[in-house]
C-alpha cells in the first residue's frame, strides 16, 4: 500500500489530520482502522500513517424544475 506519514504536533486530532489532508472525513474509518494505536489526542511525534487514494466527489445534482 502507497501511504504518507504524518508526524503529529501535540494536541492535534486524528480527524483534523484527515480533514486536511483529504479535504473530506469520508475516509477517517479508513485510516483510523490503520492507526488504531493513537489516542484520541495525539502528541508531537506520534506517526499517522495517511494511505494514498483518490477521493472521488460527486457533486449534488439538483432536480430541475420546470418553469411552465
Amino acid at each position: 500500500m502507497d501511504k504518507t506519514i504524518y508526524i503529529a504536533k501535540d494536541g492535534e486530532t486524528l480527524d483534523k489530520i484527515v480533514y486536511q489532508f483529504y479535504g473530506t472525513l469520508d475516509v477517517f474509518e479508513t485510516v483510523r482502522t490503520l492507526n488504531t494505536d493513537l489516542k484520541s489526542i495525539l502528541s508531537t511525534g506520534d506517526k499517522v500513517i495517511l494511505p494514498k487514494f483518490e477521493v472521488k466527489y460527486e457533486p449534488e445534482i439538483e432536480e430541475s424544475k420546470a418553469l411552465w
